[in-house]
């Protein structure tokens, strides 16, 4: 396992133990999982970004459309590992690892991790996006940058890190491609 914390303090031991792990145990159902979440993740942000149309930024809307269609995609690949690496990888395992001094060797919860990953995602967003200013921007963030947070969250607890980030930066090969069309009316 990849978080299994073991840390001696004052004579006894404290553990903490989670199914997060590195690599997938399981290759077919990582498959499985990471395409399901690339095109569920790419349906569901087209939709979202079709229902709030009229209020998305010009700047939102020029990163898909401004730039050449493989150069997009390539950042937003470069910006999805990142995200990964230090959302998920180090800012969710150091939070696990709080966890496990906290439960005091027991297994954590899927509800505490799910709570863990939903904090981790707000704090990946954070310095991207500015503060929502209307319980409109407030719901468009939370179905365009939460939801799809958390999916990439569940991965990462189901499938591994390797899972997660194929998933994240997989949907990025679709995704990018499926918002030009959608936000470009010269398309």
């Amino acid at each position: 396992m990849f978080f299994n914390f073991y840390t001696h303090a004052r004579k006894h031991q404290v553990s903490c133990t989670t199914t997060l792990r590195f690599f997938p145990e399981d290759a077919h159902a990582t498959v499985v999982a990471v395409g399901a979440s690339i095109v569920g993740c790419t349906l569901g942000v087209v939709a979202v970004d079709a229902a709030f149309r009229s209020t998305l930024t010009s700047q939102y809307v020029s990163a898909f459309t401004g730039l050449h269609p493989w150069l997009t995609t390539v950042l937003m690949i470069s910006q999805a590992t990142r995200d990964e690496i230090l959302g998920r990888l180090i800012l969710v395992g150091g939070m696990v690892t709080v966890a496990g001094f906290v439960l005091r060797g027991r297994t954590i919860p899927p509800a505490v991790l799910a709570a863990i990953f939903l904090v981790a995602q707000i704090f990946i967003l954070l310095p991207q996006l500015p503060t929502p200013n209307s319980t409109v921007e407030l719901t468009y963030d939370t179905f365009r940058y939460a939801a799809p947070g958390l999916l990439w969250g569940w991965l990462f607890w189901r499938h591994g890190f390797v899972g997660a980030l194929l998933g994240h930066a997989g949907t990025h090969l679709v995704l990018d491609p499926a918002l030009r069309r959608l936000l470009d009316p010269a398309f």
